[in-house]
């Protein structure tokens, strides 16, 4: 299911960016468009600066998952400017290729069946690298590996300073901030899971965080 929701959001991106380029008000698009993406940059250089704050809160885990899920919206508009720009680039090169002077030679009947293959690889070769980099557990594109780097740099953060964080001090907290699956709990770091992740994290944090205070001589 979740492999369907990332194809979804290539496919319905690159359409929208192949289209919108042929709409009345496509400069507004592509502004609105570019806005996004720079909205979706500030949001991860500010997530990048709270995971290294502490005390971690429950309220810093959740908006940070609010920033890390939120990236989405810029994925999908980045991947729908790059097809914006690849189509631009295709019709240039037809309108290139159709001028007499052109030192390829091809017949002007065959431009815009060439034009055609040229988008249509270009456009499958950067949905088939989007794809795949979906499934690096260190993506940098994807919202939910980042939201998982996110929350285990920030845990770390706020337990660095005492002995080794393991799944034996204290199973629940490790698991719901290092593992795919949490015993009782969610499951992967979809949406839903990295929220409940993040909701749940915050008391059992500081309960650990006290409690090694407390054992400390």
């Amino acid at each position: 299911m979740a492999r369907i929701f990332d194809l979804s959001v290539i496919l319905i991106a690159t359409l929208y960016g192949l289209f919108a380029y042929y709409a009345e008000d496509g400069p507004a698009i592509r502004t609105t468009l570019v806005l996004a993406v720079a909205a979706g940059l500030i949001g991860r250089a500010a997530l990048a600066r709270l995971r290294t704050r502490t005390p971690v809160t429950r309220a810093m885990l959740v908006v940070g998952a609010l920033l890390a899920y939120g990236w989405i919206a810029a994925l999908f508009s980045l991947i729908a400017l790059i097809n914006w720009y690849l189509l631009e680039f295709t019709l240039w090169l037809g309108s290139e290729l159709a001028r007499e002077s052109s030192p390829l030679v091809v017949p002007a009947e065959d431009v815009s069946t060439v034009a055609k293959l040229v988008i249509g690889a270009l456009s499958g070769f950067l949905g088939s690298a989007i794809y795949d980099d979906a499934k690096k557990p260190d993506s940098w594109l994807w919202p939910a590996q980042t939201f998982r780097a996110h929350l285990k740099g920030a845990v770390a953060a706020a337990v660095k300073d005492g002995p080794e964080f393991s799944h034996a001090a204290c199973p629940e907290l490790y698991e719901l901030a290092t593992e795919d699956k949490v015993t009782g709990g969610p499951d992967g770091w979809r949406f839903a899971a990295g929220l409940e992740r993040a909701w749940r994290i915050g008391p059992l944090l500081h309960a650990f965080l006290n409690q090694r205070t407390q054992d400390q001589p």
